[in-house]
């Protein structure tokens, strides 16, 4: 078992020192800003390039912000020419987004949930 770590990791460094999209990996080690026993003990994340380190760090920057259960809504205000299906009673307004879910037994209609992107309004029917 220990070989095959020592196996990973040494591919690991090998791959990261012939990626054309790192170079900054291979000056600090041949400025030996990098020790040889560092190396051997670094992580992959921690050899990767700034640019790759920054967009790992936005991929989970929007995983996080997935999670939260009002993201739809929020994308859908970025989107200024986003004009919804109805208007809210409260504003006047047409930003609206809505969603269908089955509360009631199966014969009977879907409820149809409103939610105003403007003032925040919501309704059901």
């Amino acid at each position: 078992k220990k070989m095959d770590e020592y196996n990973m990791q040494l591919k690991s460094i090998k791959f990261n020192l012939c990626d054309k999209k790192n170079p900054t990996f291979n000056e600090k080690i041949y400025a030996e800003y990098i020790s040889a026993k560092t190396l051997a003990n670094m992580k992959s994340q921690d050899m990767a390039s700034d640019e790759k380190k920054k967009e790992r760090k936005k991929c989970l920057q929007e995983s996080l912000l997935a999670c939260q259960s009002d993201w739809d809504i929020k994308n859908i205000l970025l989107k200024k020419d986003r004009k919804g299906e109805f208007q809210c009673f409260k504003c006047k307004g047409y930003e609206t987004v809505y969603h269908q879910l089955q509360t009631r037994s199966s014969d009977e209609p879907m409820t149809t949930f409103v939610t105003c992107l403007k003032c925040s309004n919501r309704w059901k029917f």
